[in-house]
């Protein structure tokens, strides 16, 4: 597709194709051992704002929520091998400038590739 995003889990990395155009390659942060983010293809399912994320032992609040997997954290490094020892519950935590910037090149429906 023309407009597409690309989660490599083994670089800990998230490019975002819009009109062919790469328009965003950062670091990330992914599911930790135990919790690891689903490998395959999906698509963008929802997208919601100022929202908790709630799970078993956990209340985060984030500010973007892109369903699929991906939200801001309040995190300061990203990439590397953060995610074997303080990764996410399955999310793709990105930087709040870089979140933004997906926000807006991405809609609902928009294709998603997770892989190693």
């Amino acid at each position: 597709p023309d407009n597409y995003i690309e989660v490599d889990l083994s670089d800990q990395k998230v490019k975002v194709v819009d009109d062919n155009e790469v328009v965003l390659y950062c670091d990330v942060v992914t599911g930790k051992p135990g919790t690891e983010t689903d490998i395959g293809y999906t698509e963008v399912l929802s997208k919601t704002y100022n929202r908790p994320l709630i799970g078993p032992g956990y209340r985060l609040d984030v500010e973007y929520f892109i369903h699929f997997n991906t939200s801001d954290h309040n995190r300061h490094q990203f990439g590397g091998e953060i995610y074997l020892t303080n990764g996410s519950h399955g999310c793709v935590n990105m930087d709040l400038e870089n979140v933004k910037i997906m926000d807006a090149h991405s809609e609902v429906g928009t294709k998603v590739l997770v892989h190693k």
